[in-house]
């Protein structure tokens, strides 16, 4: 196994606007363009999306979901738990600046 193995993208959007304020063909350009324009680059898919300022309304998610992604991470600050939305993973903020003890606390939380 090579490292590029064990580093993945995702997707922010092109140009980082407020997707709930977006029309639809701007967030369409956004979310599609984005995963084109890595895939492009990185010549492997793209599979995971992160909402910008943490914004999402139906209309948003169902567009990432269209668009083809696997699923797509929020700013809800919880734990993923397994009859979650996939289109709507909660994260746990992590620093470098954390000892161990604190960083597995915040995974088990």
């Amino acid at each position: 196994m090579n490292q590029s193995e064990f580093i993945g993208f995702g997707a922010h959007t092109r140009t980082h606007p407020s997707l709930v304020r977006s029309f639809s063909d701007r967030l369409i350009d956004e979310v599609r363009g984005s995963k084109e324009d890595l895939e492009n680059r990185l010549g492997k898919q793209v599979h995971w999306f992160a909402y910008p300022y943490g914004d999402f309304n139906d209309r948003v998610v169902d567009t990432v979901k269209a668009a083809g992604y696997t699923g797509a991470v929020s700013t809800i600050y919880s734990s993923v738990h397994s009859k979650g939305n996939i289109f709507i993973l909660p994260r746990v903020m992590v620093s470098g600046r954390f000892s161990l003890d604190t960083f597995a606390k915040r995974l088990g939380e």
